[in-house]
């Protein structure tokens, strides 16, 4: 048998048959009837169930089902059994006939008899059918002609990147296009499988929602008999997790590096700004200065004020250190972390009214406090009100800090606990990570929702659940 390849006779045999919205048969040809040696009488009113071969899974007969009632056409291949037990391969065209709203009210299918040779050729019909099933649930799949126009996408194309069928197929892969990679990466990819070479790289796309994800991608060309290529499969797998994973620890390894250094940096800045601040606090009693000279000195302290404070937020963040719990009013540790910063006469911060008594790392606490009540000041430009609410449950201590400022742009919602992300000029990116990093420890969660910017912090009142860490 000569490269065991599938052969069929050149004068294929065409069978009809038409079913209703039901799937049973309404009408069938004398070819359809000379294949199945069924008569018409013994067909019309079954469903195609009666030619079933046992072959195909159920799920391979539902798939052509839900293709089908959504309107769309189904192209394959198929064993089936005639009525004498003898089996036969056809590839069909079944094609839904709609109403005048679309909705499908028969259906035309259009088969062809595969005379196939030999036990081998049906064994590797049967695996060829096998994987392509596989790979279509498993893997993402498109096929595009020889310009890259898309002609076929599988279910799982279609779920990853948010598009239908019919939004994808005539397209091209560019409405995939991150943004991520440059044109010497696609240009690479188009001279190696144009050259009739297979291609595999990783891959950064966007979905039709704005979402990204990266997918692992092998394409490679089909070629003609005459060696010249037709058209390109490609074969992916979504790796989106294992990149974000991989991420996370190349910036937590970056990190460590950055944290070792910035700890020792941060101890040798403290010492002399402290000497600043106590000698500019001295000149003040001591000398006798007037209004523009006052306004100056104190000019000098918020910005000495301000490099401690993105200091002590450095080593807040790489310190990581153990808890020191005692039990202490919330009340104080918010009134506290007031008093350490410059309000503005525009700005009013409204405290809870009612304490609460909170088992926690004070000096941590004050961090938390102070970094929340700094940013809501800031993001309101120094007009506004910051209000902090607490409430007290059985099992938590929630507390919300709230302000009135213009809010967080949604781009930047899932970043602000990152190290090292700021829209400040003057930020270091570490006091929102700081604060979630001290809250983890304490058993607690942190979260923010905006516009209105709202940190919500949840405490266990559960001495067990807090970590040592």
């Amino acid at each position: 048998m000569e490269n065991q390849k599938i052969n069929t006779i050149n004068d294929f045999e065409y069978m009809i048959s038409v079913t209703n919205a039901d799937g049973k048969i309404t009408y069938v040809n004398k070819k359809f009837c000379e294949v199945t040696q069924y008569s018409s009488d013994e067909l019309i009113g079954k469903t195609h169930a009666i030619i079933k071969s046992g072959h195909h899974p159920e799920m391979f007969y539902k798939n052509i089902w839900d293709i089908l009632s959504a309107s769309k056409m189904w192209t394959g291949m198929m064993k089936n059994k005639a009525k004498d037990g003898t089996y036969f391969w056809v590839k069909s065209i079944m094609t839904p006939i709609g109403d005048k709203n679309g909705k499908p009210i028969q259906y035309i299918c259009h088969s062809t008899k595969l005379n196939i040779l030999g036990q081998n050729d049906l064994d590797k019909l049967k695996n060829i059918e096998n994987i392509l099933a596989a790979l279509d649930e498993i893997s993402i799949v498109a096929v595009t002609d020889v310009n890259g126009v898309i002609t076929y996408v599988n279910k799982k194309f279609c779920e990853i990147s948010k598009y239908s069928e019919e939004e994808l197929i005539g397209h091209n892969h560019k409405i995939l296009k991150s943004g991520y990679h440059n044109q010497v990466f696609y240009k690479k990819m188009w001279k190696t499988i144009s050259s009739g070479n297979m291609w595999q790289d990783v891959i950064k796309n966007k979905a039709k929602d704005g979402t990204f994800y990266w997918v692992n991608t092998t394409i490679f060309p089909i070629l003609s008999k005459d060696n010249k290529i037709e058209q390109y499969v490609s074969i992916r797998t979504d790796i989106t997790k294992q990149k974000i994973i991989t991420e996370k620890l190349v910036k937590s390894e970056r990190l460590v590096t950055v944290g070792e250094i910035a700890s020792r940096f941060a101890h040798d800045v403290r010492n002399p700004l402290s000497i600043i601040l106590t000698a500019m606090e001295n000149l003040q009693i001591l000398s006798n200065f007037d209004e523009p000279q006052k306004r100056q000195i104190d000019k000098i302290e918020r910005a000495t004020e301000r490099i401690i404070h993105q200091v002590n937020g450095v080593l807040s963040f790489v310190r990581g250190q153990p808890l020191e719990l005692s039990r202490s009013s919330l009340s104080e540790i918010i009134s506290d972390s007031i008093q350490t910063i410059r309000i503005p006469l525009g700005v009013k911060v409204v405290v809870p009214t009612k304490d609460i008594s909170i088992l926690c790392d004070k000096t941590q606490c004050l961090i938390v406090f102070y970094n929340l009540i700094l940013n809501a000041i800031q993001a309101m430009d120094g007009h506004g009100i910051v209000k902090i609410m607490t409430s007290d449950t059985k099992k938590n201590i929630l507390i919300q800090v709230t302000d009135s400022g213009p809010g967080i742009p949604i781009e930047n919602i899932d970043k602000v606990f990152e190290p090292l992300f700021t829209t400040k000029q003057a930020g270091t990116g570490l006091g929102l990570p700081s604060i979630k990093s001290i809250i983890d420890t304490h058993g607690g969660t942190i979260t923010v929702t905006s516009p209105p910017t709202i940190f919500t912090i949840t405490l266990p009142k559960i001495e067990g659940v807090i970590s040592d860490q």
